[in-house]
């Protein structure tokens, strides 16, 4: 088989073992590249949302603690407290 080889020039291989014992080499730099880039990725991604999570968790905790506030108080003046 005449195909072109990892450094672009036509190149005659026997078998499809050759191709594949020739090309090992080079598809395992292309897995590594893309291994960093998705490490990369993922690492910013999830800093993006943890940054952006802090907030509406501070808020939700803020609320929380307000409405277990307000019902104590509620239940002090002998309300009915409905819950949704």
């Amino acid at each position: 088989m005449m195909l072109f080889g990892p450094d672009g020039l036509i190149k005659r291989y026997e078998t499809p073992q050759d191709i594949l014992l020739e090309f090992f080499h080079v598809r395992m730099q292309f897995y590594h590249k893309r291994r960093a880039f998705l490490i990369q990725v993922n690492t910013t991604a999830s800093h993006m949302i943890t940054v952006n999570c802090i907030p509406r968790l501070l808020s939700c905790m803020v609320t929380r603690a307000c409405q277990a506030a307000a019902s104590q108080q509620v239940s002090h003046l002998l309300f009915i407290v409905y819950n949704r």
